[in-house]
């Protein structure tokens, strides 16, 4: 028996996030299973992105971007429904997240 090319796997941010934060990969999952539970491959495909706009993120704090307050308002109150942030939260949208840090930066640094 053969299958199509059509299944998708975990990317390599994704293999990583499971390994070295399972929680993080855990809350990823649930958001993803609730958006797409009826879908396998768009849930792969969401946690796939959502652990990269996670991954880069992450980059983005370690050079020195957490200083900036605007960024950390942003991660501390984006969720989908409202609720304070939490990292294991699966309610968190990274993707989000990540597009609003990257509009604080914009505006920071336009001035």
């Amino acid at each position: 028996m053969s299958f199509g090319m059509t299944a998708q796997n975990l990317s390599e941010d994704s293999e990583k996030l499971k390994a070295d934060q399972p929680e993080i990969y855990e809350s990823i999952e649930k958001y993803a299973s609730s958006k797409w539970w009826n879908d396998p491959s768009k849930k792969i495909n969401e946690i796939n992105q959502q652990a990269e706009a996670f991954s880069e993120l992450c980059q983005l704090v370690k050079r020195g971007f957490s200083r900036n307050r605007y960024c950390l308002e942003a991660l501390k109150q984006r969720t989908e429904d409202g609720k304070n942030m939490s990292f294991k939260e699966a309610s968190v949208n990274w993707k989000e997240v990540l597009l609003e840090a990257r509009q604080q930066v914009e505006v920071k640094t336009a001035y």
